[in-house]
């Protein structure tokens, strides 16, 4: 398994980091016109947890893209090169 997949499920919760088909809903935009394959999805349920997270990011040099409510037109949460998105554990989105 991928070092960082095993840290961000120590950190999150190994249910909280998705990968591969996992993460379909959140590889695209609300029209599914712009599309990309995060290295992963981690939904981090607390603030400590989110520290965490961007300590580990920032350490290993992974961007991180936060997500909102997948409703842009635009892609703008979609990136490229091993970036890493990171979401709300619940679902929800504010």
């Amino acid at each position: 398994m991928d070092q960082l997949i095993s840290d961000l499920g120590q950190i999150v919760g190994p249910r909280h980091v998705l990968t591969g088909t996992d993460m379909a809903r959140y590889s695209s935009d609300w029209l599914h016109q712009y599309q990309w394959q995060p290295r992963a999805i981690i939904r981090p349920a607390t603030t400590e947890q989110v520290s965490e997270v961007v300590k580990l990011a920032n350490r290993l040099k992974i961007p991180l893209v936060p997500m909102g409510g997948n409703t842009g037109l635009a892609g703008g949460h979609l990136r490229r090169g091993g970036a890493c998105s990171i979401a709300r554990a619940d679902g929800r989105y504010s």
